[in-house]
């Protein structure tokens, strides 16, 4: 039996041995019918903008297909012995298996022990020292569902398991290990990402059908609304998209055990790189403020903008469409709008404030055909709230509108009013994401968290939040996505609106209509790679992108396996890359409009031919002393230039206690001989540490580093005034 099996894994590491220099897509999800949560990875991969995958069913893994991928992301699904075998060949062939809630029979491949037991709805924390946790946020996050204890055997952490937002279990989160001598690596996430991820956006299944708030009716907050027990949601993370942080943690370790083989490319989230949005919406219950506030927004944009290029303030006003009640606007005057790029679509209501059942539900959606009467030439409404966001059980509402055209949602709404001064993610994220029903499998329906709202939150407290949404997501904390609001469009001035266009305009941060976004995350999610291939430092692939999707933007990992990116071409002509640094990895960023491209990485060795081992030289000017209010409010400014091209990165630290603290970052591709002024800005966790502390000094660290890899640092003492 013993020599029967050591020929068996002879031949499956002789299968494997050769990696396939071409497939189709890099990534393959593993899933199966029977677990529909398994299915919800590609949800979550193509919301990380890494459309390169195929999907197979667990029982359709054979050695001949799994040698045509790099990696296999593994949803939660039991495996037989045979699979299990077939997949540790794989991996010590050279193949990298990212495992979601193994199965038992993997746990040697993975490196792990069973110690029994299991950690439910419970917190974890992210080792952001190194790859591939670097760039996460720090602190401790919430997961949903159920974590495996195990112990470590062979295997490294990346994340660690907590019982309680402050308490360390004695149990891994997410681990790695490298298996054999051919670059192979097992990572495994203890518990189901897919499933933690649809549950913090989603709420708690055992909450569903009761009014937890005791503010009538049943809503979708009522399954984040805890009462006498926790909240879904820990009010003290809600600053931090809990959710969305997770599935980039999966992201970065799909990234990181690719290093040795085809770098793997990626969509960025919005367009034209843009770090954020504002999803403007507002409910107009008949009161006629929708054509005034529209004639606002026009005010606002800039002369000449571009509705496509996502230039111009837009919104969206849900209005009325009940038999009984008089139109709002003429088909003309909402046709006009269509055309200027808002968005005119249906707010449905059936008996006020009540608990709909299904038929009432359908009922409401009717309404849809007297809409359609009243503004023909206008699009069917794709977007929709419903009036008082009820939301009676699990998935019937969700149901009801996909069957009635609906395609977003934006019923998830930032409640009850007791939370108007803790505004954040209550749902754990800012993308725009399909449902899960109870099972786990996915509903053809877009969830928009309504982040802000004027029911809940005075003018004062929205502009508070939506300037800590902005910043959030262009500064160093790497919050991307989108941001939505529901301004009532009753009355046609709107001080929590002005608040919010103002914040984003001060940012230059793009303000659209709900439809705007739909479609765009549409086109997106129906963009892909395809033909990858990868040889001697070139990768080549496909961009086939989607639909409304001007400003999509590709991108490629700047370090591969034979060295850095050197240039990205389409059709043989070379197109322009921006470099930037994203949850801890370095990209280089490449206007993905439809053909075939090739990235051609340096192959190690080729620089030390030129022999530049000349480190750039730098003139820099930077402030000697400054106030802790203004390095707290404003950051630290400073003038640089680079004596060649290069790429520059500065972070702020400061001596806290026996530690070095990171207070921010930022990184910079510059010309050579060119002064630009560059600004790091202060996190609010170092925010919060400086003003505890007030240490006396802080420093800023300036490396330079260029083509053929030679660095060189700065680092200039800041002695930091005390306030008087």
């Amino acid at each position: 039996m013993r020599i029967t099996l050591t020929i068996a894994f002879t031949l499956l590491v002789s299968l494997f041995a050769t990696p396939a220099a071409s497939a189709a897509a890099p990534i393959l999800v593993v899933k199966s019918s029977a677990h529909p949560y398994s299915g919800y990875v590609e949800e979550i991969l193509r919301a990380e903008g890494l459309n390169g995958f195929q999907s197979v069913d667990v029982n359709g893994v054979t050695p001949e297909l799994l040698a045509g991928y790099d990696v296999v992301v593994l949803g939660d699904v039991p495996v037989t012995a045979g699979q299990a075998s077939t997949l540790s060949g794989w991996v010590s062939a050279g193949g990298n298996l990212v495992a979601l809630s193994p199965d038992p029979a993997l746990a040697g491949l993975l490196g792990l022990a069973p110690t029994g037991g299991a950690l439910d709805d419970a917190y974890l924390a992210v080792d952001t020292t190194r790859p591939p946790g670097a760039g996460i946020v720090a602190e401790t996050i919430q997961y949903h569902g159920r974590a495996d204890a195990y112990a470590l055997q062979g295997a490294t952490a990346v994340a660690t398991l907590y019982t309680d937002a402050a308490t360390p279990a004695s149990s891994p989160a997410v681990t790695l290990r490298s298996v054999g001598g051919n670059g192979g690596e097992a990572a495994a996430f203890t518990f189901d990402v897919a499933r933690s991820v649809s549950l913090t956006r989603q709420g708690n299944p055992a909450w569903t059908g009761t009014d937890r708030d005791g503010d009538a009716p049943i809503r979708t907050n009522d399954l984040f609304f805890g009462g006498d027990e926790p909240h879904w949601v820990d009010l003290a993370k809600i600053d931090i998209p809990q959710a969305d942080e997770l599935q980039r943690l999966l992201a970065n370790v799909i990234t990181y055990v690719s290093r040795d083989r085809a770098p793997v490319p990626r969509f960025w989230y919005l367009p034209h790189g843009e770090a954020a949005a504002v999803v403007m919406t507002g409910d107009d219950h008949n009161e006629g403020g929708t054509e005034g506030r529209f004639e606002q927004y026009k005010a606002a944009s800039p002369p000449g903008c571009s509705v496509v290029l996502w230039e111009c303030v837009r919104s969206t006003s849900y209005i009325y469409a009940e038999p009984h009640l008089e139109p709002l606007l003429t088909a003309a005057e909402a046709n006009a709008y269509v055309a200027q790029g808002f968005e005119v679509a249906m707010h449905p209501t059936r008996g006020g404030c009540t608990n709909p059942d299904a038929d009432v539900f359908n009922a409401a959606y009717a309404h849809l055909q007297v809409f359609a009467t009243r503004y023909p030439g206008v699009p069917a409404p794709a977007t929709s709230r419903f009036h008082c966001v009820s939301w009676p059980d699990w998935s019937t509402h969700a149901k009801v509108s996909v069957a009635h055209g609906i395609r977003l949602d934006t019923n998830y709404y930032h409640y009850p009013p007791a939370w108007g001064d803790i505004g954040g993610y209550m749902t754990g994220s800012a993308e725009i994401m399909r449902f899960a029903d109870a099972d786990g499998s996915t509903i053809p329906l877009y969830q928009a968290h309504t982040h802000l709202n004027d029911e809940t939150m005075n003018p004062a407290q929205v502009g508070v939040a939506i300037n800590r949404f902005l910043d959030a997501a262009t500064g160093p904390d790497g919050f991307y996505g989108l941001v939505t609001a529901n301004m009532h469009t009753d009355q046609v001035t709107s001080a929590g609106s002005d608040a919010i266009v103002a914040s984003a305009k001060a940012r230059s941060v793009p303000v659209v209509s709900a439809r705007q976004a739909l479609e765009w995350t549409e086109g997106r999610d129906g963009s892909s790679f395809a033909d990858v291939t990868w040889s001697g430092g070139r990768l080549g692939f496909t961009v086939n992108a989607g639909p409304n999707t001007t400003g999509l933007q590709g991108m490629v990992p700047l370090n591969g396996a034979t060295g850095r990116l050197q240039s990205v071409s389409r059709g043989g002509i070379v197109v322009p890359v921006t470099a930037r640094t994203i949850k801890g990895v370095e990209y280089g960023f490449f206007a993905a409009v439809p053909g075939r491209y090739e990235a051609q990485y340096e192959v190690q060795g080729a620089s030390a031919a030129v022999g530049d081992r000349r480190a750039p030289s730098l003139r820099l000017s930077a402030p000697r002393r400054q106030s802790l209010r203004k390095v707290v409010r404003r950051g630290v400014a400073f003038r640089v230039s680079c004596s060649e091209p290069c790429r520059l990165t500065a972070r702020l630290t400061a001596r806290i206690g026996r530690r070095t603290v990171v207070l921010g970052r930022k990184a910079r591709n510059l010309q050579a001989n060119r002064r630009v002024r560059i600004v790091v800005k202060v996190t609010r966790r170092g925010a919060r540490r400086l003003r505890r502390a007030h240490p006396a000094r802080i420093r800023l660290h300036i490396t330079a580093r260029d083509a053929s890899r030679n660095t060189r640092t700065v680092v200039r003492r800041i002695r930091l005034l005390k306030p008087r």
